[in-house]
């Protein structure tokens, strides 16, 4: 049985809340290592986000 378009959109935005909750918590004494992490997070969240607006999408 394949999840609907609202289950998955719902996945993303969890997913998205999570990569933000992460970026928040990174620590490292390399700011650039940091930079990098939390460029990382971010960009997951952002494209989770995309993914859930799209599929609650009409």
């Amino acid at each position: 049985m394949s999840r609907s378009r609202e289950q998955r959109a719902a996945e993303h935005e969890e997913l998205a809340a999570e990569a933000t909750r992460r970026a928040a918590r990174v620590i490292s004494t390399d700011e650039r290592e940091a930079s990098a992490s939390v460029d990382h997070y971010l960009e997951r969240a952002d494209h989770h986000a995309a993914r859930a607006r799209v599929l609650r999408k009409p």
